[in-house]
């Protein structure tokens, strides 16, 4: 008997982001849970966090570390930049889905309300609505995006220019640009 993969599955381009990113989320599951169980036996350091990872590229030039993030669905007003110590970056915030989630635990279509013994009063739908059935709800079939509050940090060689540090986000992508301090001068000193 043979057996014939249909056209559609074969992959005839490897890639494997898709690899690479699912052992990066049992990398950080297995993370998650050892720290859950070290904080429970008081071995561990409570930092291991559920939630999004946003990945980051760190570009280092002359003068500056340059970081851009990937942050879709965030608004600047979410994305919190910290300095802690000298040379010590914290960036976390909250991503959000981008649109409006039904509640699972909300009921609110009609044919909901008429099993709860509420009385529904049957209305001409608008044009617009006409072959929408109240009773059709929203569900997932799938959800592969990060959403929720995260965290990184990101400890560099040398201090960092405090005043300096800036930040931008466009189209999703978050740049970071922390100026290194200078090398302070040896200042020789007469007696």
């Amino acid at each position: 008997m043979v057996f014939e993969f249909p056209a559609d599955l074969a992959v005839s381009d490897p890639n494997f982001t898709t690899l690479f990113r699912l052992l990066d989320d049992f990398n950080s599951y297995s993370r998650e849970v050892q720290g859950d169980e070290a904080q429970q036996t008081g071995r561990g350091h409570g930092r291991h966090r559920r939630g999004p990872r946003p990945r980051f590229d760190i570009r280092e030039t002359e003068k500056a570390y340059e970081l851009y993030g990937e942050v879709p669905g965030a608004d600047r007003k979410n994305i919190h930049i910290e300095l802690t110590g000298q040379n010590v970056l914290v960036i976390h915030g909250h991503i959000d889905r981008g649109y409006d989630a039904p509640d699972p635990g909300k009921k609110n279509s009609a044919k909901d309300k008429r099993k709860e013994g509420d009385s529904v009063q049957k209305t001409e739908a608008s044009e617009g609505d006409k072959g929408k059935d109240d009773s059709d709800a929203v569900r997932f079939l799938q959800k592969e995006r990060f959403v929720g509050d995260f965290e990184r940090e990101f400890a560099f060689p040398g201090p960092l220019m405090e005043f300096d540090i800036t930040a931008s986000l466009e189209k999703g992508i978050l740049k970071v640009v922390a100026p290194k301090q200078e090398d302070s001068k040896t200042r020789k000193i007469e007696i």
